[in-house]
């Protein structure tokens, strides 16, 4: 725990310092804008030059913080809220005074499929592992305490973890808690919901293909190890288990996953619908 919050209380400071350092980035760049306004206001045609000379600067911006492992595929979070920072005073300046944030769009466009990717293909790493070790039983709390930290975890993420988790709570056993969920699933659960909200407030038009993409795969192979285990039992209360599972995971998890995301993806929420369609089928197998 000390370790940490030791690495929190780092990021928070380099976050603080990236945000200082673009603060100063951009305080310049207006000043430019002014001054170029002022020296050639009666010259409308030069102004796409300033728009090049913008593109450069922005371009030497992004290689000093990749350079700087500030936007890497190392550390997800610390990249998204650096990358979050970006776009948020590219609009304060998009705003104010002509839009630049299509370029940081275009610029960081590779960039981000690939961090996005990256921390997909991560995720789905450590899936395989948990789900190859998974023993099929429900997650046991001793005391109240772990659960409400859980519930903390959950509150974290930008859900009320009490609500979320209410219908799957057995408290029928004295002194004993149980979430009548797996503890791959709760795992998987807490990884899909950092990864969610870490992408949420970089949507654009050009990236919501790769977020979408992310999203739906990630959660298409957490139920495909479901559909694996369904296959292979003949344990009727096992199954019915699993089902648990799978519709915590379905119309709790991915429902609030496609909720928050929803209205920021446009067409693409087609491919969410989709996802939905995998509970017909693995009740029939779970019912064979």
């Amino acid at each position: 725990m000390k370790t940490t919050l030791k690495e929190t209380k780092i990021e928070q400071l380099n976050v603080a310092f990236v945000e200082k350092f673009v603060n100063t980035f951009f305080t310049r760049l207006v000043d430019s804008y002014y001054e170029f306004v002022q020296l050639f206001k009666d010259q409308k045609s030069t102004f796409t030059k300033f728009i090049v000379w913008m593109s450069k600067e922005i371009e030497k911006l992004i290689v000093l913080l990749r350079n700087q492992q500030y936007i890497s595929i190392k550390n997800f979070t610390f990249s998204m809220k650096n990358i979050d920072i970006l776009f948020t005073k590219a609009d304060e300046f998009s705003t104010k005074l002509i839009d630049i944030k299509f370029i940081f769009e275009e610029q960081l466009e590779q960039i981000l499929t690939q961090i996005i990717r990256t921390q997909k293909e991560f995720i789905i790493d450590t899936l395989r592992q948990r789900h190859r070790d998974e023993k099929w039983i429900p997650v046991t709390f001793q005391t109240p305490d772990r659960l409400n930290q859980l519930y903390y975890e959950f509150n974290e993420l930008g859900i009320d973890g009490n609500t979320f988790l209410e219908p799957f709570i057995k408290d029928d056993q004295e002194d004993i808690l149980q979430i009548d969920l797996a503890p791959s699933t709760l795992q998987f659960t807490k990884a899909y919901l950092t990864f969610s909200r870490d992408i949420f407030k970089i949507h654009y038009s050009s990236i919501n293909p790769v977020i979408v993409e992310a999203l739906v795969e990630l959660i298409k192979l957490h139920l495909k190890y479901y559909e694996r285990t369904l296959q292979n039992s003949n344990d009727k209360n096992l199954n019915i288990f699993i089902m648990k599972n799978v519709d915590f995971s379905l119309n709790y998890l991915f429902h609030h996953v496609e909720q928050l995301h929803k209205p920021k993806i446009g067409h693409a929420t087609k491919f969410f619908t989709k996802v939905y369609d995998k509970m017909d089928k693995l009740q029939a197998i779970a019912n064979s």
